[in-house]
């Protein structure tokens, strides 16, 4: 069994945190115990649960914070980011030699950030996600942005081509591969369908994003005439259920945000890459009103920094009037491992298993060594963050994937 001791800082489910001053964890544990005779040494550092990035795009590492800088009024916007940044970087992808010299320093970057999890975006090429996941640990999953139709015609694949692709990749690396059509704009209601039946028949989760933007809403609406939303083009095609991640869901109508909860979906809230781009605020407040589980993601490249306290304290931030986010909320739901996700106990109490690891961090200043205060010792975390951008991760510890 693998165990950590030292000083312990971990969310029990959303409303709960503890600290412990000589703690231990491990998978196996429902909760951080107080350490006995015969535990292991302590750690040298503060030991927390490692991250979990449910929705970031590991082929736009190298443009994050592109879109951060401008003012309010001169966002580049979903669309106009897509095709004038975001597209551009991932069309070197096309050469596989680039992937697989690429990947293993994206894996190092998330794990100096303390992320021992998550689902990424590759680019259309096959060979993206590949050299993702020969690279990363088995928390990790991935699948190339499926893109049959639409811009830019460097990405866009055939559908034949898309499909073999994605068989290639599940022989290879089985449930680990996500089914990933990048958003309705870049598939047609046929490969929106063959995509949903790959899905069902291999029990492979689907990624994808839904109404990040108004002008996105609006082209959707104009290009699927028949659906009555669009949260409708994907249930059609059988692409929305328990092991489905909605990114953004921002400007969504309280019908499509009832069927979300009902499919038993899981939203993926990306509060940095909506304030980068401009996308206005996902409306917290609904999706508590309607049961809707969710959890934080990074969305790099648009979102600027793969550190999760850095989607922790944008959330925070964002939802203060109208939907106030306490940080051991926003911390339990930047650290829940698959096997929660897919076993619906995002809302519930969730001790050691339900994260993906523990990693072993320098502990935050401005706050005393003495403190038993677990909302002092994470307020400190997330001070030093805005502060000064310090979270020093110094051991990554994977739990075994289950």
């Amino acid at each position: 069994m693998t165990v950590l001791r030292g000083p312990v800082l971990w969310p029990i489910g959303p409303k709960r945190l503890v600290y412990l001053d000589d703690g231990v964890v491990a998978p196996e544990l429902p909760e951080p115990l107080r350490a006995r005779r015969g535990d292991p040494p302590p750690e040298h550092g503060l030991i927390l649960p490692a991250f979990a990035d449910w929705h970031f795009h590991w082929v736009q590492m190298d443009i994050a914070g592109a879109a951060g800088g401008a003012a309010p009024s001169h966002k580049p916007g979903l669309l106009d980011w897509l095709r004038d940044t975001a597209w551009p970087a991932e069309e070197r992808f096309a050469d596989e030699t680039a992937c697989r010299a690429a990947a293993p320093e994206a894996v190092r970057r998330l794990a100096r950030v303390g992320t021992a999890a998550g689902s990424a975006y590759g680019s259309s090429h096959p060979g993206s996600a590949d050299a993702f996941l020969g690279a990363a640990a088995d928390g990790f999953l991935c699948g190339p942005a499926v893109m049959t139709s639409g811009d830019p015609p460097a990405l866009v694949r055939p559908l034949d081509a898309a499909m073999a692709g994605l068989e290639s990749l599940r022989l290879r690396h089985g449930r680990r591969l996500v089914v990933s059509p990048r958003f309705a704009l870049s598939c047609n209601e046929d490969a929106l369908a063959a995509l949903g039946r790959f899905a069902a028949e291999h029990e492979l989760l689907i990624q994808t994003h839904l109404s990040e933007t108004t002008d996105e809403v609006a082209t959707v609406r104009s290009r699927f005439k028949d659906a009555r939303d669009y949260l409708d083009v994907y249930e059609r095609a059988g692409l929305l259920g328990r092991r489905t991640l909605i990114g953004h869901a921002i400007h969504v109508s309280d019908s499509e945000l009832e069927r979300i909860a009902g499919a038993g979906a899981t939203v993926i809230h990306c509060p940095t890459s909506n304030r980068a781009l401009g996308s206005g605020r996902m409306p917290l407040e609904r999706l508590r009103k309607h049961g809707v589980r969710w959890v934080l993601g990074s969305d790099v490249g648009a979102g600027p920094n793969l550190c999760m306290l850095d989607a922790m304290s944008a959330a925070m931030e964002q939802h203060a009037a109208a939907a106030p986010l306490s940080a051991a909320e926003a911390f339990h739901r930047a650290t829940i491992a698959l096997p929660t996700l897919l076993a619906r106990q995002t809302e519930d109490g969730g001790g050691c298993g339900h994260r993906p690891g523990a990693i072993v961090v320098t502990p935050p200043s401005g706050v005393s060594p003495n403190s038993t205060d677990a909302e002092e010792w994470l307020g400190a975390l997330l001070a030093d963050w805005r502060a000064h951008g310090r979270f020093e991760v110094r051991r990554v510890v994977p739990w075994p994937v289950t």
